[in-house]
């Protein structure tokens, strides 16, 4: 009997890469709010309160609309500096897996996990390992400038490529002051989600125009 072989394209592979990282990210999460339970009995310990949720994510949603030019700009001059350093631009490789090169139309699935991971799963996973759990660890041996920058460039590290490193830091920043200062990771868990889906629609405006419709 002959075997079949599946023949999986690059979209194909990213696809399956990106959805064992989703799914990675969300037992991850559930862990470590199983780990806030086991411990402090509460999410409350991460601010998590419900009677002011409401109120912490409209204050979000506005701490955003605030910072937002200042990581466009520094994510704007990187990309001139790289310019007169004749530097070429860093592709955005999710742009050219998202467009079907098959059928020359858009991967759906690919669109649709993409959405999900970056606008639902990363800004909660982020957020409480990152400033629930890193950062409160870390207040807990230095002082909050320090702990800030130390949890903001491990916040970086982890992202892809390179060249986005300055903004990323920046709203690492941010992201990890909203959270001192609230006391909440509704703050940043609101900032995050709008900063996300803001980037992916920016994503998306990009897929869609550069390609052609059948």
């Amino acid at each position: 009997v002959a075997s079949r072989r599946f023949h999986l394209n690059e979209s194909d592979r990213y696809l399956m890469l990106l959805s064992a990282q989703a799914m990675a990210e969300f037992l991850s999460l559930l862990l470590l709010l199983g780990l806030v339970r086991f411990h402090e009995q509460t999410p409350r310990a991460l601010g998590l309160q419900r009677s002011r949720a409401v109120r912490l994510v409209l204050g979000g949603t506005l701490a955003w609309l605030c910072f937002a030019p200042t990581f466009f700009l520094i994510a704007l001059t990187v990309n001139w500096l790289r310019a007169i350093a004749g530097l070429p631009p860093d592709p955005q490789e999710i742009v050219r897996l998202l467009q079907d090169m098959e059928s020359g139309g858009i991967h759906y699935s690919l669109l649709t996990v993409t959405c999900l991971s970056a606008v639902v799963i990363a800004p909660l996973y982020e957020e409480v390992l990152f400033r629930g759990f890193l950062y409160g660890w870390l207040r807990n041996h230095l002082r909050p400038i320090p702990s800030a920058v130390l949890c903001a460039v491990l916040f970086t590290i982890v992202h892809s490529p390179v060249a986005v490193w300055p903004p990323i830091f920046a709203l690492g920043l941010f992201l990890t002051y909203a959270y001192e200062r609230t006391g909440s990771l509704w703050t940043s868990i609101a900032i995050h989600f709008i900063h996300n889906s803001a980037v992916v629609a920016i994503l998306l405006a990009q897929v869609f125009l550069e390609t052609p419709i059948s």
